[in-house]
């Protein structure tokens, strides 16, 4: 493992002193090592300590010998301030404050690189220390070296690397390179031409003969031969300088209003996509909807009369989009044309607003005299001559809106019908009348027979025009 390059007076920014304090003493021994290479300049007037210098004062008793005593006056010492040399960027730090930083290791498991021959790591006041290498030659064992030797710092086969082929050895070149032909383990670079794969077309890969072992070759075929660069986004692929390379492939559709572009990642057969920009219809009559066949495309609307909704059958009646909900008596006919619609919602068909006739007992002899409302039906009474069932779209019909009784001795001056009977068989007499069910003044609102001296349920009817949508 690579570690960073430590002096013995630095602190380390990854090391730890955890719940400690920097006490002069903590201190002492760095510093006393500084002092320690400064003593043969101060010796020859060199060097005065003072203001502006590591920070600490040392007394003349100190030259003596024993530890350096460190003075309460302790600066906080920073790798990156050593390298500069800058003094202004050292700051002043009180022994009793305390300075949390990464541990760079817990123990010495976190600093073993794995390789014996460069010395044991340990792990020393939280930062990682080398060990002493073994001398070369000194015996070795790692997961991939059973038996071996240390040489250059790197643990090899005792055998490897003397010059002599040995048993278990396919090469000895004399030294514990990787990737000369021979190994550092004494064996060839590689054993088969697979091995040589550099994912380049325009190379021809190759195990060959080369050093004192075998290794891979990659010579580069002739520019212009063909190769394929498994890249669907381009064509016509050739070689050119060993690289495989070819024409960006077209992908223009013609229509203005695609973006087209190349996916690498599509189909070898049709890379393409054309993403169609946002469609905008035009809206003459503000109602939001927009006709179908004013259309045009774009990232943002062509003016404010656009709107990015289609569906208006008539773009110029505000009442007529796929939104209403109303019911008009009179069709529209749009700008330009001549043909009546009723077809307001723009669902293709006219919606009549009602369409159920009127159901219940009316006439003669009716135990209850009753009906629910709706279109009068044909062949009921029909005062007002509107009695035809569920009429189309803008006609006028009657309506009924409920049923009364009615005597038949009111009569509308006695008239007659001429002497007919209603249906042939008359009730207890043979002419007909019209009787006058609410003194309405409106003539025949019921049919009835003269001679029937009771009561008539007849409809109440009103002239309505049919409604669509």
């Amino acid at each position: 493992m690579t570690r960073p390059t430590r002096h013995p007076w630095s602190v380390s920014t990854r090391e730890v002193i955890p719940a400690r304090t920097l006490t002069p003493a903590a201190l002492s021994r760095p510093l006393a090592l500084a002092f320690l290479l400064l003593l043969p300049l101060a010796a020859c007037g060199g060097i005065v300590a003072g203001e502006g210098d590591s920070g600490a004062e040392v007394s003349d008793a100190d030259h003596g010998g024993g530890d350096v005593e460190v003075l309460p006056d302790v600066h906080d010492v920073r790798p990156d301030d050593h390298a500069t040399g800058d003094a202004d960027a050292v700051e002043d730090v009180a022994p009793e404050d305390t300075v949390e930083v990464t541990p760079e290791c817990t123990g010495s498991g976190d600093c073993d690189d794995g390789e014996p021959c460069n010395g044991a790591e340990a792990c020393v006041d939280s930062s990682c220390v080398e060990g002493e290498a073994p001398g070369e030659g000194s015996a070795c064992t790692t997961p991939d070296v059973e038996d071996g030797v240390c040489r250059g710092g790197l643990c090899a086969l005792s055998s490897c690397g003397d010059w002599v082929l040995a048993a278990g050895e396919e090469c000895d070149d004399g030294n514990l390179f990787d990737g000369d032909g021979c190994e550092s383990d004494c064996q060839f670079s590689c054993h088969g031409n697979t091995e040589c794969n550099d994912a380049e077309e325009c190379t021809l890969d190759a195990c060959s003969p080369g050093g004192f072992g075998r290794l891979c070759t990659h010579e580069t075929r002739a520019d212009g031969d063909p190769c394929s660069d498994a890249n669907p986004c381009t064509v016509e692929d050739r070689c050119t300088g060993g690289v495989c390379g070819g024409e960006i492939r077209n992908c223009e559709d013609g229509d203005r209003c695609t973006v087209d572009s190349c996916d690498t990642t599509g189909p070898a057969t049709d890379p393409c996509v054309h993403e169609p920009l946002p469609d905008w219809y035009l809206d003459e009559d503000g109602d939001t909807w927009g006709d179908p066949a004013a259309k045009e495309c774009g990232y943002e609307a062509p003016g404010d009369a656009w709107v990015d909704v289609a569906g208006d059958c008539c773009d110029g009646n505000v009442n007529v989009h796929p939104d209403q909900r109303a019911y008009f008596p009179t069709p529209y006919v749009c700008a330009g044309g001549t043909s009546h619609s009723f077809d307001y919602d723009c669902n293709g068909s006219a919606e009549r607003q009602f369409a159920d006739a009127a159901t219940g007992c009316v006439g003669g002899g009716c135990l209850s005299c009753s009906c629910t409302a709706g279109w009068c039906p044909s062949g009921w009474p029909d005062p007002l001559m509107g009695c035809i069932g569920v009429p189309t779209c803008g006609s006028l019909a009657g309506w009924v809106t409920s049923c009364a009784y009615s005597s038949s001795g009111t009569l509308d001056g006695g008239t007659t019908d001429g002497g007919t009977t209603d249906g042939g068989t008359p009730e207890g007499g043979s002419s007909d009348a019209y009787a006058d069910a609410s003194s309405d003044t409106v003539r025949d609102d019921a049919l009835v027979d003269a001679s029937d001296g009771g009561s008539l349920c007849i409809p109440i009817v009103e002239p309505r025009t049919q409604a669509c949508r």
